[in-house]
């Protein structure tokens, strides 16, 4: 290799940085904006397309890094990124002509990608072709090809630059300035997007009877394509069978955007939600299914309109070897709010045999939720 490669190798290690950090900055941006989205590849692609396949890749494992910090679920699509990175930078780095096959078969191995690691985590391989064609199965083929829109804008925009600004110094300090702003942007944007959807993470109040766990759920709710937060208490006992505390749930799905209120949406968080906590306590033939929903009526709730449902649903318990079926009975109090843009959730529940007793006290946590 003559000294004249080595160099121009070397110099493109430099962009490497700041496009991994672009597909951190355009992932929280999507969130800030509450788009349906992850645009987590934008980086990855336009490295792929600019600089060749093992830059490509590179910034696909730099990017999936720098995602991890931002979102854990991310540690599993590392390496798939790089490879993203390699197969989208082969194609095109072997002419024109494959551009076009590169974007449909980088887009593919993208929804793929995400799709297994999701049915790797949850242990649904089975169910692998009907996620294909779920919601979230084109969601993610729709994300792979506007973040290639987005890339292909960078790139073409890079490229134009370099051809106006007549001198290496001119190049230079415009380079400088555009790696500047997205080394700089990208952390703030992403801590102000943690701190919005973990709003209310310091607010909720801590009860020594209960844990308090709050989690990011986009993961759970992939299939669906919808993007959010759970924040939710389960007392020290749910997992004792002879204790009033038995399977009790108590919490709030803070959901990006505006869902409508109706009984079967409503109805779908909670079913996910509960079929992946199952799986991951090695139930092995989790299900969850609506036994009734009555009651509905409109009331205000922490200064929200809001609908409260009470109902029934068939489900198992996550406590093993036998993990046996029951019936949960509990309520709902969905909610949009307009100010934020997102919709809110509420749900508690106990078993059928202690919900009687245990009603009270899941409505005096519910009206500690620090909402308003």
């Amino acid at each position: 290799m003559s000294a004249k490669r080595i160099l121009l190798e070397k110099a493109k290690l430099h962009y490497i940085l700041p496009l991994a950090a672009f597909s951190l900055l355009t992932r929280a941006l999507s969130d800030v904006v509450h788009a349906p989205l992850y645009l987590d590849a934008t980086g990855t692609f336009a490295a792929s397309t600019l600089l060749g396949p093992y830059h490509g890749a590179l910034t696909g494992l730099l990017s999936g890094i720098f995602l991890t910090a931002y979102y854990q679920a991310y540690v599993l699509m590392t390496p798939l990124l790089a490879i993203l990175g390699l197969i989208m930078g082969y194609l095109c780095k072997r002419g024109a002509n494959w551009i076009l096959i590169g974007a449909f078969i980088s887009a593919l191995f993208y929804q793929l990608s995400w799709l297994s690691v999701y049915t790797a985590v949850f242990g649904v391989w089975s169910y692998f072709g009907s996620y294909l064609t779920s919601r979230g199965g084109y969601g993610l083929l729709a994300d792979a090809f506007t973040s290639i829109f987005i890339a292909s804008l960078l790139v073409e925009g890079m490229r134009r630059a370099q051809g106006a600004l007549r001198t290496a110094r001119m190049r230079a300090a415009a380079i400088l300035a555009a790696v500047s702003i997205i080394i700089l942007a990208t952390p703030v944007v992403a801590v102000l997007e943690v701190s919005s959807e973990e709003e209310f993470k310091g607010s909720f109040p801590r009860d020594a009877n209960y844990v308090f766990v709050c989690t990011r759920m986009d993961l759970v709710w992939l299939p669906m394509w919808r993007k959010g937060t759970n924040y939710y208490y389960y007392p020290h006992d749910r997992f004792d069978r002879a204790s009033p505390g038995y399977q009790v749930w108590i919490g709030m799905y803070w959901i990006q955007g505006y869902v409508p209120l109706s009984v079967e949406t409503v109805a779908m968080f909670a079913i996910w939600d509960q079929n992946a906590w199952l799986r991951l306590h090695g139930c092995p033939a989790p299900y969850t299914t609506i036994a009734i929903v009555e009651n509905i009526t409109d009331i205000t709730f922490k200064g929200h309109r809001a609908k409260l449902m009470y109902g029934s649903l068939y489900t198992r318990s996550d406590v093993g070897p036998d993990y046996e079926h029951l019936r949960l009975d509990g309520f709902f109090i969905a909610f949009y709010d307009a100010e934020r843009d997102r919709t809110g959730i509420i749900y508690a529940c106990a078993t059928e045999e202690n919900f009687k007793a245990y009603v009270g006290e899941l409505w005096r946590m519910v009206r500690l939720f620090p909402l308003g």
